[in-house]
């Protein structure tokens, strides 16, 4: 049985999972920068945000702690029960964590929401946009 390619390989894709090279930690960077935009742009939209983000919303408003925090939090919490499958992270996965929660976290304590429903309309259409985007260019970063 043949192995299936899903993810490209592109110029920027690292030969392993802690393949140091700088073109691929850029890109990498990059699109996870980009995808916690998009995620802000979903949050200060106000009509509805990723499955992960709402349980950050929901345990950031119920503790008290900020968004961006929670969500570190709990990708960190998500890696720990990686220990008991014996899955070992890369540098993509714990980028993930810190580059993502970083930005949703500063975006949305940075930015109101807007008030009229086409802006935060737009503002949805242009959050989902970039989280594709985004994970469309990092998922190609690193091989496993």
């Amino acid at each position: 049985m043949s192995k299936i390619k899903v993810i490209p390989i592109m110029p920027w894709t690292a030969s392993s999972f802690w393949d140091l090279n700088p073109k691929s930690l850029l890109v990498l960077v990059f699109g996870l920068i980009l995808f916690g935009l998009g995620e802000a742009c979903l949050i200060l939209a106000n009509l509805g945000s990723t499955p992960w983000t709402v349980l950050s919303q929901g345990l950031s408003a119920q503790l008290g702690v900020p968004l961006g925090m929670m969500t570190f939090i709990i990708s960190g919490m998500a890696l720990l029960s990686w220990i008991s499958i014996k899955v070992r992270p890369g540098i993509g996965t714990l980028l993930n964590m810190v580059i993502i929660a970083w930005m949703l976290g500063s975006m949305v304590e940075a930015f109101d929401s807007p008030k009229t429903l086409l802006a935060r309309c737009l503002l949805t259409i242009l959050g989902i946009f970039l989280v594709g985007l985004a994970s469309a260019i990092y998922l190609t970063c690193h091989l496993g």
